[in-house]
């Protein structure tokens, strides 16, 4: 059984069923194969056994866990710039002062992978995604990351080319995306300049003007609107100008 199907990426992306045998009443495919053309990307399965579990393990989505706690219940005033359009918070790693760009519509934590080599930051599970062409994306652990007060252990950052002047002579590093703004409440002050980070439980002291229903299955938000009559959804996206 052969399944192709085209991705956003307008690439083939094919995924070969073989060896099947009967196990336990059903029949399965014991070897599978995945390409979409690049190197990085293929892969191979094997299942080598089957067994009966004397009993049914836990399958339950685990919890959540924070990517840093707060030093008490008050509110933390992050070190940020916030340009015309755009906002950066500075972290520190390894000793050395970085900018990253605040964007809502990333959905994990990114840096770039040259200024990950400088830091000797080791990474793995390297594959090739398309975002505006072909990416090489890993993954790597960081110890330790502080933002002020805050801080935040053992963290996972996605290396992706990001480096640049995004701002008004701010050159960012890395994207914090969705694993960091659902750590707390992140209000951003565009009149006051500000970034502010509350604990669980503390109610933003920003005016409230309006709720808007979000999704965040995929850990970017989207809101529902309608353009002329036809309804669909945007991207709350603090990344873009």
């Amino acid at each position: 059984v052969r399944v192709v199907r085209w991705g956003s990426d307008r690439r083939q992306h094919v995924v070969t069923y073989r060896d099947y045998r009967t196990a336990f009443g059903s029949t399965r495919a014991y070897r599978s194969d995945y390409s979409d053309g690049r190197a990085d990307n293929d892969s191979d399965n094997t299942v080598v056994s089957i067994e009966r579990l004397p009993a049914l393990p836990n399958l339950r989505i685990p919890q959540s866990r924070s990517l840093f706690t707060f030093p008490s219940l008050a509110p933390v005033v992050l070190h940020a710039d916030i340009d015309d359009t755009r906002v950066f918070v500075r972290l520190d790693i390894n000793g050395r002062g970085l900018d990253f760009l605040l964007d809502s519509g990333a959905s994990g934590i990114f840096i770039d992978p040259g200024v990950a080599r400088q830091l000797d930051l080791k990474t793995y599970g390297k594959n090739t995604e398309t975002m505006g062409g072909n990416v090489d994306i890993s993954q790597t652990i960081v110890p330790l990351v502080t933002i002020g007060s805050i801080q935040m252990h053992n963290v996972v950052f996605h290396t992706a080319p990001i480096t640049g002047e995004l701002g008004e002579g701010i050159r960012a590093v890395g994207l914090m995306g969705y694993d960091f703004l659902a750590s707390a409440t992140i209000g951003v002050d565009f009149k006051d300049d500000t970034v502010t980070a509350y604990p669980p439980g503390v109610v933003p002291t920003h005016e409230v003007v309006s709720k808007i229903p979000v999704q965040l299955d995929d850990g970017v938000p989207r809101v529902p609107a309608t353009l002329d009559g036809v309804p669909g959804h945007f991207l709350l996206d603090l990344g873009a100008f």
